[in-house]
């Protein structure tokens, strides 16, 4: 059983990948020693283009796949939790229980207010796919994202709304500034964290 499960949004799971030099040796070393793994859906990849760039998907996918790999850090792409029309894709979602689907509204409701308060209106579409990489960690040790919104949306429905989600292990999201470093840093720190 794996013991620490890293979710990635786009934004962290982009910027990792450029990770190079002694902090890309310094975070092999650390996290391969660790019962880890790195984890995004197809939901981080397709959220940046529309539907009618399909053909990039895979191109996408297999670069940063290829380019972590390549310096040796593991990445595994799982099936996101839950069916929404125009983001899911056939084969790499599953559907969800009433408790999740329940977090998921919450979560659209909470990255959509947060984006009002700071006065961006962001596209719909966007924030339902934010809500979806939300839900999707559920489960897993840590999110991993840059998105300030994101990480204080989720964490406080999360500690608003734990009957609903009692019966899974919730990660806590963390942010973490827009760099390959300070995102190696925070999955690192998360070992030393008990």
């Amino acid at each position: 059983m794996v013991m620490f499960k890293f979710y990635l949004d786009t934004g962290a799971l982009n910027r990792l990948s450029g990770l190079d030099g002694k902090k890309l040796e310094e975070f092999k070393k650390r996290f391969n020693s660790k019962d880890a793994k790195l984890i995004f859906t197809h939901v981080q990849v397709d959220e940046r283009y529309s539907h009618k760039t399909k053909q990039k998907y895979q191109e996408i996918v297999d670069k940063t796949i290829n380019i972590l790999r390549n310096k040796g850090i593991q990445i595994q792409v799982e099936n996101s939790k839950g069916v929404i029309v125009d983001i899911s894709r056939c084969n790499y979602s599953t559907f969800s229980s009433q408790d999740i689907s329940k977090v998921y509204d919450k979560l659209d409701e909470e990255i959509n207010a947060c984006e009002k308060a700071k006065q961006k209106q962001k596209d719909p579409m966007n924030v339902k796919r934010d809500a979806i990489i939300c839900v999707s960690p559920l489960e897993y040790s840590h999110l991993i994202t840059c998105d300030k919104c994101l990480c204080d949306s989720f964490n406080k429905v999360i500690k608003e709304n734990k009957e609903l989600v009692e019966k899974v292990m919730i990660p806590k999201a963390k942010i973490a500034n827009q760099s390959s470093e300070a995102i190696a840093d925070c999955i690192l720190k998360s070992f030393s964290i008990k």
